[in-house]
């Protein structure tokens, strides 16, 4: 993974502290929740504003925690599943433009037509 062209696109274009940071972002946040779920059990007992203040933080930390490991997640896969094959993508891209040209071509001879 190290090698592949996107870490290399990603060191040329000086993103690999936005990747630590998104990687470490969303550790941070499942140990906040991690914590913050250890200390909802011990407050199970004892309705009160400070549980319901320790609740909403537990809920914060959960919808973002699900936010960041979502990020995490697409980043990480499309890391491992980007082709290093730049030549099949080029082949891929000459193919389409050439379709779409051709796609143009016979709506301009329809409209010369009409």
């Amino acid at each position: 993974m190290k090698d592949s062209d996107i870490m290399r696109a990603f060191r040329r274009n000086k993103l690999t502290g936005i990747l630590k940071f998104q990687l470490y972002d969303s550790l941070t946040i499942s140990f906040g929740v991690l914590l913050t779920s250890v200390l909802m059990q011990s407050l199970i007992n004892y309705p009160g504003v400070f549980t319901g203040c320790v609740t909403n933080i537990w809920t914060f930390f959960i919808g973002y925690f699900i936010a960041t490991s979502f990020r995490a997640i697409t980043l990480l896969l499309n890391i491992m599943f980007h082709s290093d094959d730049e030549s099949q993508d080029e082949n891929t891209r000459c193919e389409s433009v050439k379709s779409a040209n051709e796609r143009y071509k016979r709506l301009d001879d329809e409209k010369d037509k009409n």
